[in-house]
């Protein structure tokens, strides 16, 4: 056998491989996903009730987020202005949902000088 063919049977041999374990983790996931689902349906009503809320609220922040992130990315210039509106609304945002000072970098993609300068 030749040295090609046995390179080329081994590649075939591990993309098999590698699509049984990709399968394999999507079966377990969705497994997961579904134990997980009735356990929701085994919950009291006031426990669902109270996870709804919790939910809706980490809605809210990442609309709210989402809505910060659109700015950016439909400015013209490379680099979005922020007016005293937009400024104030990230400030709200962050108040609101505790997000520190130090964060905003990292949650909103601008710089602090961008709010506080």
């Amino acid at each position: 056998m030749t040295v090609m063919k046995k390179q080329k049977e081994i590649i075939v041999y591990a993309v098999s491989i590698i699509l049984k374990a990709a399968l394999l983790a999507a079966d377990w996931a969705g497994k997961s996903r579904k134990r997980g689902l009735e356990s929701i349906v085994k919950m009291s009503l006031g426990e669902k009730c109270k996870d709804i809320i919790f939910l809706r609220d980490r809605i809210y922040q990442l609309e709210t987020q989402i809505h910060i992130f659109q700015k950016q990315a439909h400015s013209l210039s490379g680099k979005p202005r922020y007016n005293l509106k937009d400024r104030l609304f990230i400030l709200w945002h962050m108040e609101y949902f505790q997000i520190p000072k130090r964060h905003v970098t990292k949650t909103f993609g601008i710089a602090r000088s961008t709010l506080y300068g």
